[in-house]
């Protein structure tokens, strides 16, 4: 009996062995693909077309980010980013039918501007969506993200 229950022992054992997993066996996380790159000193501008995408910078570099200004319909860009960026609103800039800039707010559209300053290393996040006081968010497809990677 005890030969019998030393087998199953073993067995166990060989078997549990085998489904085990080695850390030195997994595969590195893959390195983030950058959309852009930019270098020390250097500003770039994004709007919506570069929601969800990723950036590579390096420290004291720049994004400057225009946004649709949506306070014509009484909504509000709401902005938050991680510690490692720091954002200043430089408010919005209002253009008639032809596009020329206006000085009426409300006429025409509005794009809403930050500048967006790299001064901590590592992954940082950029996140915005359009808030309507009273009622909340605006739901999906109102919102804008971006990944930088200060290196």
């Amino acid at each position: 009996m005890s030969l019998l229950l030393s087998g199953a022992v073993i067995l166990i054992a060989v078997f549990g062995a085998g489904c085990l997993k080695s850390e030195k066996n997994q595969t590195p996380e893959a390195p983030a693909q950058c959309s852009e790159s930019l270098i020390t000193g250097q500003n770039m501008a994004i709007n919506e077309t570069q929601n969800n995408t990723t950036i590579c910078a390096t420290m004291n570099s720049s994004v400057t980010m225009h946004l649709t200004d949506w306070s014509r319909t009484g909504g509000e860009w709401i902005v938050s980013a991680t510690p490692g960026l720091r954002i200043s609103d430089k408010g919005t800039i209002w253009n008639d039918e032809k596009g020329m800039p206006t000085n009426i707010p409300g006429l025409g559209k509005g794009i809403h501007t930050w500048e967006v300053t790299m001064n901590g290393m590592g992954v940082q996040k950029i996140h915005a969506v359009v808030a309507f006081p009273g009622r909340g968010s605006s739901g999906p497809g109102q919102t804008f993200d971006v990944t930088i990677i200060v290196e």
